[in-house]
């Protein structure tokens, strides 16, 4: 899967890049691809390790866990184990219409593209980078325009936020680089979506951190999970 990114992957740089950047997500795109053409949620970690995760007992997760339904099994006492539960019943095993298998069994590489930009510190909206809140995000807001001619899309937002927020990197770092990773992809028996994923740059830890998400298409029996 690296060497095909690699080969196909349309890259667009409109910012400066720090040492390594490029190479941290083309990697973060190919644990991505791994991940979700496989079944295994040890593959996920890869792509977003738990110690990239908020805490079990941050406020972001209150509201879930409070209203944790019962047939996703025991509350969980981890980050990590919040988002294994739906993986589980969404990808692994599957659930009422829900079809088991990875959420992606095969990619259009040519269409495949990643656009990278940043914007500084007074620029950013803070509620358009809301880990919680993609329907007003940024992503979202820059997408409306294509809504009509492409059938519209869905936002989505990450089941477990990071543990550093969009608006903690912004202050420490008085920037904000973020990509935009364009994919057309499908799963078995099933119709095509494009999928959007944004990811921002934390400096510190060196990594691409995933966000917010637009699907378009595909089939609700085969749900792309975030």
């Amino acid at each position: 899967i690296r060497a095909d990114l690699d080969r196909h992957l349309m890259l667009d740089i409109q910012a400066d890049m720090p040492d390594g950047a490029e190479e941290a997500l083309r990697e973060k795109l190919s644990t991505f691809l791994i991940a979700y053409s496989s079944t295994d949620y040890e593959k996920y970690l890869v792509f977003r390790p738990s110690s990239t995760m908020c805490a079990i007992d941050d406020p972001r997760l209150r509201q879930q866990l409070e209203a944790w339904p019962p047939q996703l099994g025991p509350v969980p006492t981890e980050a990590a184990g919040v988002f294994a539960a739906p993986w589980r019943l969404y990808i692994a095993e599957g659930f009422g219409p829900i079809a088991a298998g990875p959420v992606i069994d095969a990619v259009k590489w040519a269409h495949c593209r990643a656009t990278i930009r940043k914007i500084l510190q007074q620029q950013v909206i803070g509620a358009e980078w809301d880990e919680m809140a993609p329907g007003d995000g940024h992503l979202s807001k820059e997408a409306s325009p294509d809504a009509k001619t492409e059938g519209g899309f869905v936002s989505i937002r990450l089941c477990v936020p990071n543990v550093t927020s969009v608006a903690e990197l912004v202050k420490r770092d008085g920037v904000l680089r973020f990509a935009d990773f364009d994919v057309v992809c499908r799963a078995a028996d099933s119709p095509a979506r494009r999928l959007v994923l944004r990811f921002v740059w934390d400096g510190v830890d060196r990594t691409w951190l995933a966000l917010h998400a637009l699907v378009y298409g595909g089939d609700p029996r085969k749900s792309f999970v975030w």
